[in-house]
């Protein structure tokens, strides 16, 4: 009999810790997820940036490209100038310029044109008026060069006067010359005045 109260006794007792075991685990889980959701709080601040790195080295300017050719390079352009026809009134006034260095090859290859201004309008010639006409020509000189002669006739026969076109220019355009990459080939002679002169890139 005492052997089977001291079985009966150790069985319990093992049960006893079974339990006891199991209660153990299952606080120790609960624990657990309580310390993990804790640990699920909020974001914390940013950090402070770190120091901005050294900016690198600049790197080497390109070759400069060529310059490109001047569009009027070619173009031989008086200023202003002062006619110096007759003062009084006649049937034919004339008078000369100079152009120097100036060849035979050059005027064949060229366009030549020439403006006369009465200090309102600028004209073309050869101009002509009601009973006057105003006109030019080149003649070679001995100097290497080439004369520009301005003219002014009457067309009737009676006498007047010329004086009253006070200054003239001349352009001088070599075939093939094209500005701001428009094409050559232009007929510069229906052109106005403001025309050529933006074409060519000249003051007026």
């Amino acid at each position: 009999m005492k052997t089977k109260m001291n079985n009966t006794r150790t069985i319990f007792n093992l049960k006893s810790i079974g339990s006891t075991t199991r209660n153990i685990l299952r606080m120790s889980l609960m624990v657990l997820a309580l310390f993990i959701i804790s640990c699920d709080g909020e974001d914390g601040m940013d950090g402070i940036d770190g120091i901005a790195g050294t900016a690198g080295t600049n790197g080497t300017d390109g070759a400069q490209g060529a310059a490109g050719e001047n569009g009027n390079a070619n173009v031989i352009a008086s200023d202003w100038l002062d006619t110096d026809f007759d003062n009084q009134s006649t049937t034919f006034t004339d008078f000369d310029i100079e152009i120097p260095n100036l060849t035979r090859s050059e005027i064949d290859e060229s366009a030549i044109l020439v403006y006369l201004y009465d200090s309102f309008t600028i004209y073309s010639a050869p101009y002509v008026t009601r009973f006057r006409t105003f006109n030019y020509r080149l003649r070679s000189n001995s100097d290497d060069g080439y004369d520009l002669i301005l003219t002014g006739q009457t067309m009737d026969g009676n006498a007047y006067t010329f004086d009253w076109m006070e200054e003239f220019r001349y352009v001088i355009i070599p075939q093939g010359v094209s500005a701001s990459g428009k094409s050559a080939g232009i007929d510069y002679n229906k052109m106005s005045y403001e025309e050529v002169m933006d074409h060519l890139g000249l003051d007026y």
